[in-house]
């Protein structure tokens, strides 16, 4: 029995990554980055014939810069002519660490019809947690005005909470609301939070602030009636007040629209709280019946208006991805903006090798030449150029083969399409040993015999290899 053998040591250069993975860097392929399973995969194709049989050696390793460990799968397919599958297999999860690791899949017999290989690297981990970045802080515990603990009404208007809102950020739906009890004029009608900032010693309620800080307070209002809003606020420690209120600018509000008023200050010396007050402060003609109400309250320590979150929601326009959450009880606590991002699970194959391998009974013919380098002199006399026929030193010719069977020689013709190189292992007698390539053209014919099961032969042209 001849057995023969080649080497395909470059599969791992040649598998590039498919859409929706990444290709990082040449032999590195992004794994399970936010993606379900399975998503991810890297692919290199071979021409192989029925009959080719192989292993799949790849040592692969997780880059320094990957996230977490990843868990991945050798896999085959079989295909034919119209990239039909005709069969296919894969490892078990592999679990690729920082330390480099070799693991092998085998592969059988490519069935009839087989033209090519396909060799891939797939992801087999679920999409591996984000890493989180804290970006922002909502630092009213409150912002969906669940509650009216905060709240109280101006002009003796009736206080409640109301459900049901739309058109809202991040699906805000409660809101604290003011009712007009009676008919007439009246200004700085409004909702106060913590306190009133005008008038009297300041109440225990506000939010807290620390001298020197800058923050930015907003909150959306909206009235059956159209006018202005402005923010009235005052900083107090304990029950003393330490400044005179303040009042932004006014900002126009239409009937029955919900719109954001905003305000900017720095915090000043001596205060341990502050207390505000939303307020219409023209002279506005009210009917009975007629509302103010606020809701999507955000105050956070920077200087400028941010797109409004809390807990449990976040403005559309905040980009993605992004991950909210209460610093502790909902509604009742600090909210947390999160930026997200798809941790990075990188895997990279440092050496790659695909040993195939066929059988024969025998060889059977060796027509065998040594060309040699020689030289000719011109046809004009005036030089003597060196002209070489094949490699000077190393055989050629032409190497038949007795098969079994069809399938036999098919799996033969298989290992010599092959990029690699060809080994004859054993059984080749005084050709053991001989590393070749096969050139020019294979012919299959029938040996038929009376009495006798048919066999094959394979007659290959070849070159010796340099080892």
């Amino acid at each position: 029995m001849v057995t023969l053998s080649g080497e395909d040591l470059t599969v791992h250069v040649r598998l590039a990554a498919e859409s929706p993975s990444e290709d990082v860097a040449p032999g590195v392929w992004q794994m399970g980055a936010a993606l379900p399973s399975g998503d991810d995969i890297a692919t290199a194709r071979t021409a192989v014939g029925q009959g080719f049989t192989s292993t799949l050696t790849m040592t692969l390793v997780r880059t320094v810069a990957s996230d977490a460990d990843a868990t991945v799968q050798l896999a085959y397919r079989y295909l034919d002519a119209a990239e039909a599958l005709l069969s296919s297999g894969q490892t078990g999860t592999l679990s690729v660490t920082a330390t480099a690791t070799e693991y092998t899949l085998a592969l059988p017999a490519a069935p009839a019809g087989t033209v090519t290989v396909e060799i891939a690297l797939v992801s087999a981990m679920s999409p591996p947690a984000p890493v989180l970045t804290l970006a922002r802080t909502n630092l009213y515990t409150d912002p969906r005005c669940t509650t009216l603990t905060d709240w109280s009404a101006r002009n003796s208007w009736t206080l409640a909470l109301v459900t049901g809102q739309s058109g809202l950020p991040a699906g805000v739906a409660t809101a604290v609301q003011v009712t007009c009890p009676s008919a007439g004029s009246a200004a700085h009608s409004g909702l106060n939070l913590g306190g009133t900032p005008a008038s009297g010693s300041p109440t225990a309620g506000g939010v807290a602030v620390t001298p020197g800080t800058t923050y930015t307070i907003s909150a959306y209002v909206r009235s059956t009636k159209a006018g202005t809003v402005q923010v009235s606020y005052r900083f107090a420690t304990g029950g003393s007040w330490t400044a005179a209120a303040i009042e932004s600018a006014a900002v126009s509000v239409a009937a029955n629209t919900w719109t954001r008023v905003s305000y900017t200050f720095t915090a000043p010396a001596g205060c341990d709280r502050m207390q505000a007050a939303w307020r219409m402060p023209s002279s506005i003609s009210w009917a009975s019946g007629d509302t103010i109400r606020l809701t999507a309250v955000q105050f956070e320590q920077v200087g400028s208006l941010g797109l409004y979150f809390d807990g449990a929601g976040s403005d559309s326009g905040i980009p993605t991805p992004k991950s909210v959450q209460w610093t502790a009880t909902a509604n009742a606590s600090a909210s947390e903006l999160y930026t997200a991002s798809a941790a990075k699970v990188q895997v990279q194959a440092l050496d790659s090798s695909l040993l195939y391998s066929a059988t024969a009974e025998e060889v059977i013919g060796a027509a065998l030449e040594r060309p040699y380098r020689r030289s000719v002199a011109d046809i004009w006399g005036d030089a003597q150029p060196l002209i070489t026929a094949g490699t000077p030193g190393l055989l050629a010719g032409r190497l038949t083969f007795l098969c079994a069977s069809l399938a036999s020689a098919m799996g033969l013709d298989a290992v010599y399409r092959m990029p690699g190189l060809v080994t004859v292992v054993s059984g080749g007698g005084e050709l053991t040993g001989l590393t070749h390539r096969a050139v020019g053209t294979a012919r299959l014919s029938p040996e038929l015999a009376r009495g006798k099961t048919p066999k094959w032969t394979l007659e290959i042209e070849f070159r010796e290899q340099a080892s």
